[in-house]
């Protein structure tokens, strides 16, 4: 039997318009644990103020490859 494909955690880069891998997770819970943990390092780094729309994105994606919705934790 086939093992469950993981959860994925990606960051998107809008000014490059480029994905970049943040991680595979076993669970839905370590998944958005880690995209809230990464979203809020983009807020320090490219504070909303300041980066606008050019600011880095983060988004989770099942096991069956589907975008899951998040809440970032005020990020």
């Amino acid at each position: 039997m086939a093992e469950p494909r993981p959860w994925r955690v990606a960051g998107f880069d809008t000014f490059a318009r480029e994905e970049y891998g943040l991680g595979r997770y076993a669970t839905r819970e370590e998944a958005i644990a880690a995209a809230r943990e990464a979203m809020a390092r983009i807020e320090r780094n490219q504070p909303r103020e300041t980066a606008g729309e050019l600011q880095d994105q983060v988004s989770v994606y099942g096991p069956d490859g589907a975008f899951v919705p998040f809440d970032r934790g005020g990020a």
